[in-house]
């Protein structure tokens, strides 16, 4: 956020596979799904977002066949 001096990250395309409490921040474990990696993160805030989908645009369905993509459509 614009002017905010603290410190934030986005994590995209994680899998969230444990979130444990540590006095007053919590221990993350992800599963990185663009790397196949496992990572931990600590933070004391922690916001969760689900639900994204990726889709292709309706002009872009005849070149599907062209295109390489993955289980997820990506």
């Amino acid at each position: 956020v614009e002017g905010d001096s603290r410190d934030f990250r986005i994590f995209a395309c994680r899998k969230l596979t444990a979130l444990v409490p540590e006095g007053a921040e919590y221990r993350l474990t992800f599963e990185n799904r663009f790397q196949g990696t496992v990572e931990n993160v600590a933070a004391d805030i922690v916001v969760l977002c689900t639900g994204f989908r990726n889709s292709l645009p309706a002009m872009i369905e005849p070149l599907r066949s062209r295109l390489r993509l993955d289980s997820e459509d990506r």
